[in-house]
């Protein structure tokens, strides 16, 4: 389990703890970001990307989890390459992923190199 985390999910709207995941990462309406803690959610809160840019997003909050439907494989090479890690989780609720995240119930993905 996580001591501690910030958790980013793509979301349909309102956003929140009761929002659905979205199908795909980079064209949802809204993030939720969730601050846990020993297993405790300690804060939630909700983003629309407006003109920024959703890495920076990721960056600037201090997200180190990313939970997602979808995502492209560059995405996925950029958030795995600066440390994050990415786990699939299929369009259910974010209190429902959370859950699942908590026991270890999640898969995570990474790319790897094939060729050397």
């Amino acid at each position: 389990m996580h001591e501690e985390a910030k958790v980013l999910m793509p979301t349909e709207k309102p956003g929140g703890l009761k929002a659905r995941i979205y199908a795909h990462w980079e064209k949802a309406p809204t993030y939720t970001i969730v601050h846990i803690v020993n297993g405790q959610v300690r804060s939630v809160s909700v983003i629309e990307l407006g003109n920024r840019k959703l890495l920076d997003i990721v960056f600037s909050q201090g997200v180190n989890i990313i939970i997602a439907h979808s995502l492209s494989t560059k995405a996925l090479e950029t958030l795995t390459r600066t440390g994050r890690k990415v786990a699939l989780a299929p369009l259910i609720r974010v209190r429902e992923a959370l859950e699942l995240f908590l026991k270890g119930k999640l898969c995570y993905v990474r790319l790897e190199r094939m060729c050397k």
